[in-house]
């Protein structure tokens, strides 16, 4: 036996790409092979191996070797070893190789990363110097939102995708700290971890990729949704220990892979797509969950799993950002979670997974808690019943205001600012507290609350004054009106309300929530999945002894006019509502009717003349608004008043352009204390029509305004 061995007719006699397909799976491209690279995490390929060359290179990471190398980096044998396993000779004194192989082992690198990064860190970099700027940059926190480090996602000249980790890191030999592209220390982070801190008894959904966190978290509020940093290959390198105890979903990539061809198959020109696919335990995202589930039933996470459509039912690789991209969003989502996910019964160890429940024997405590407040309860007993008995069980619509308001039902209240809502929805609640009929129709007595936080003094002179313009006493709604005069998250309260209210006597019979904003559980009001949540806590409500119904007032969507009154948070608001109720304001009168929803039958504009009123507190008269119902001819007596006061002011300013409001006041006739409040209040009416406009010199007729003054005899 020689002394030393001779590499170089040893790999003379092996194929690089037969040694590293049994590892991992190549394609033909071109002249060479490629794959994702097996040294670092990528989505498409960048590692190539060479036929003609014998050498593999990674051009993301840089790994690059021989056949004897690859065996020595990718499996960690030894030089000794890897010329064996390629059925070389080995000198029996164990001398090294005639030359060193082509892949030494990396020299220790300087840098040690740090975690969290220092507060007083700069920003991270805003490219790589290989791959330019980043696609996209996912910032990883801890549980206390402390910078852990970034995860870049570049694009490839060949269109493919790159990810690279970022720290804050230290150079052990000179001290200079910076950011550094390198890999998250061992245990690495979660990408989450700030997201499970911040909802501690949420159910948890892990999906592969921070991509789909990001989709999760946005369409899924109820849920903590985490993923984990180097994809499929580095679950065993992750932190899972935040889990621990927390129940768990789990969402795999839906992988559609085939059969790998041999060498032969692809010297022989055999077409990828001929082979079969691989069974779905094989597929990479499932066989990667499946040892993630091990992990965590040994942390004692409870635990559901996604049930995926079967291989090649969906495009390689779908996952829950494609889900979303298909039109499964909020709710749609969550039911789709609730529908698919089945439990998983006690995995034993790290690396096996133990079968499924059935898909006919539910778990031991129902479907994974998904979006809970929205989920229904099961009934006792059986779930079918014949359909005749279940007509005979009907029960009556209960009206707490004939035709218009209905027990157990949600209602927006939608008006503009200063439109009068909040003091037609007085008026209706004392009306109900005190079983006095509102705008002449007929109405059931019982107990109200008031959630008035927006702002509750304002809101009780209100409340007074009311009582007073209906002609009652506050001993007429004693005992019958109850009040939540803080603004609060009614998704943090709701339980508490109607807990309290179980253990008074009394059916209600409404909840008027002044302002729907108030009591927002969000950060955005138009956001359509904070909207639906917000709309499911305000019916929650209506759980309360007596079923009562909730009137919310809502602000509208920008820009809104008469023609538009629709509240805020779009469709997903609007769907969960049973009717959109509005107010429109013109001078005095408003009109309370409805737009665009509408359960229940139909019914005519409801006028109400607005009167000013003083109310006494602590020795001070303040001033406040009331809405008391008018007839019809009221009402069109009033507008045709206000057409003549804007038709004469029109006619004075265009006349006496210079004039002042005292002036002007003097010219239309209006004599008194409020003449100049007159004025002031037409004009307002005027600039809303753009008939008037304000400049530098003060209130002056626009041209429309002209044109109409002209008109005015």
């Amino acid at each position: 036996m020689a002394d030393k061995v001779d590499t170089t007719a040893l790999l003379a006699k092996v194929d690089i790409v037969e040694v590293i397909d049994r590892y991992v799976p190549l394609t033909k491209s071109g002249g060479e092979y490629e794959a994702c690279c097996p040294f670092h995490g990528e989505d498409t390929p960048s590692f190539k191996v060479s036929p003609s060359k014998q050498f593999y290179h990674c051009f993301g990471c840089g790994a690059h070797g021989d056949a004897i190398g690859f065996l020595m980096q990718h499996q960690g044998l030894s030089f000794r070893n890897a010329v064996e396993a390629l059925g070389g000779d080995l000198p029996e004194t164990g001398a090294g190789p005639a030359r060193a192989p082509a892949r030494e082992k990396k020299p220790r690198s300087p840098w040690v990363p740090i975690m969290p990064a220092p507060a007083d860190a700069p920003d991270s970099p805003k490219a790589h110097y290989a791959r330019g700027t980043p696609q996209k940059v996912w910032r990883y926190l801890d549980d206390a939102g402390r910078l852990l480090g970034f995860v870049y996602r570049f694009v490839k000249s060949d269109g493919g995708k790159e990810v690279m980790p970022v720290c804050w890191a230290k150079n052990s030999d000179t001290g200079a700290e910076e950011w550094h592209f390198m890999a998250f220390p061992e245990p690495r982070p979660l990408y989450g971890l700030d997201r499970l801190a911040a909802k501690p008894e949420a159910t948890v959904l892990l999906v592969e990729g921070e991509k789909c966190a990001d989709a999760g978290h946005e369409h899924l509020p109820e849920l903590a949704v985490v993923s984990w940093p180097g994809g499929g290959k580095a679950d065993g390198k992750v932190d899972w220990s935040p889990l621990a105890g927390r129940k768990v979903v789990t969402w795999a990539d839906a992988d559609a892979k085939r059969v790998p061809l041999t060498p032969a198959e692809r010297e022989a020109g055999v077409a990828a797509d001929s082979k079969p696919i691989l069974p779905e335990a094989e597929q990479a995202g499932v066989s990667t969950m499946a040892r993630i589930r091990g992990r965590l039933a040994d942390l004692g996470c409870k635990l559901w799993d996604v049930q995926l459509p079967p291989p090649g039912a969906k495009p390689d690789g779908w996952d829950i950002a494609d889900a979303v991209v298909d039109g499964l969003r909020g709710e749609e989502l969550a039911d789709f979670i609730r529908s698919s996910a089945r439990p998983v019964v006690s995995p034993r160890s790290a690396d096996v997974e133990q079968s499924f429940q059935s898909r006919n024997e539910p778990p031991d405590d129902g479907v994974p808690p998904v979006g809970d407040e929205k989920s229904a309860k099961k009934p006792e007993g059986p779930l079918l019943i014949d359909a005749m008995e279940w007509i005979d069980d009907s029960r009556p619509q209960e009206w707490v205001l004939d035709g218009i308001v209905q027990r157990g039902c949600l209602y927006a209240v939608t008006a503009v600012t200063n439109h009068g809502k909040t003091a037609i929805g007085l008026t209706l609640a004392m009306s109900v507290a005190a079983g006095k009929r509102f705008a002449g129709r007929d109405l059931v007595r019982g107990k109200v609350l008031l959630l008035c936080g927006e702002n509750p003094d304002g809101f009780r002179t209100r409340m007074r004054a009311t009582i007073d313009a209906l002609g009652l006493d506050l001993t007429d709604v004693a005992g019958m009106i109850m009040v939540l005069p803080h603004a609060l998250p009614i998704a943090d309260c709701a339980e508490q309300i109607l807990e309290e209210a179980r253990k008074q006597a009394g059916d209600y019979a409404l909840v008027l929530v002044d302002t729907s904003v108030s009591y927002y559980s969000g950060d955005d009001e138009d956001d359509n999945l904070q909207a639906r949540s917000h709309a499911w806590h305000l019916r929650a409500l209506t759980e309360l002894p007596g079923h009562p119904a909730v009137l919310a007032n809502c602000h509208p969507t920008k820009s809104a006019d008469k023609e538009s009154l629709l509240p805020r948070g779009g469709g997903a608001f609007l769907n969960e509502i049973d009717c959109n109720l509005t107010v429109w304001a013109e001078g005095e009168v408003a009109h309370l009717h409805w737009q665009r929803k509408k359960r229940g039958p139909d019914f005519d504009p409801i006028p109400f003349e607005f009167h000013g009123k003083s109310v006494e507190e602590h020795g001070n008269k303040i001033p406040t608004v009331v809405a008391m119902h008018i007839s019809e001819t009221r009402a069109v007596e009033l507008k045709k008043e206000r057409n003549q006061a804007e038709d004469r002011l029109l006619w004075v300013m265009m006349h006496h352009p210079e004039e002042t409001f005292a002036g002007w006041a003097s010219a239309c006739g209006w004599n008194g204390d409020k003449a100049k409040s007159k004025v002031f209040r037409v004009m307002e009416r005027l600039k809303e029509d753009k008939l008037v406009a304000k400049n530098r010199r003060g209130y002056v007729l626009t041209k429309p305004g002209e044109e109409e003054a002209k008109k005015i005899h």
